[in-house]
């Protein structure tokens, strides 16, 4: 059997720290980088999931508002909040509700109900304007920048007591 020399125990001696310290580097990726990075995925996906709650929060807020001032400046005529929405490229539907002999004064203002986003705003103590427009042309301009940053698409159900229905779901 043939003996080492000096050099050759030299050069496994450097082969075996060489292999050690990779053995570290590797040991130290799979241990602490990749738990870290996803940790930090997960925290960032919560935030994106949050900033999108509270821009459609917002922004059904600013609905309320802009039909609001609509039928305001329309002085309560149905044409002139028509000709509003259609100057302001919104898809909307409008109708009018009559409040004669409804014993219930309780109206919600913002709803969410039949694949649509509906404001009620109160004119006058007979006379409610209804907007609905398609929930899905609602959050459509929220959802879409977002879809590159974590999330490849978008599901939204609307959760109570009777359990949950579907709102949105990105094609």
């Amino acid at each position: 059997m043939p003996r080492l020399t000096s050099k050759g125990k030299r050069s496994f001696t450097y082969s075996i720290i060489i292999v050690f310290i990779l053995a570290v580097f590797a040991l130290g990726y799979l241990f602490h980088f990749i738990p870290r990075n996803k940790s930090t995925i997960h925290k960032n996906g919560f935030l994106i999931l949050q900033s999108i709650s509270a821009n459609i929060g917002n922004a059904a807020n600013s609905r309320v508002t802009l039909y609001t001032n609509f039928v305001k400046a329309s002085q309560g005529k149905k044409e002139k909040v028509d000709t509003l929405i259609a100057k302001n490229n919104i898809d909307a539907k409008l109708e009018i509700l009559s409040l004669h002999n409804k014993k219930d004064s309780a109206i919600k203002i913002l709803l969410i109900e039949n694949d649509s986003l509906t404001v009620q705003i109160k004119f006058s103590e007979d006379k409610i304007f209804r907007i609905s427009e398609a929930i899905e042309t609602f959050l459509e301009p929220l959802l879409s920048p977002r879809k590159t940053e974590l999330f490849s698409f978008y599901t939204l159900l609307r959760v109570d007591k009777g359990g949950s229905k579907l709102i949105y779901h990105d094609p």
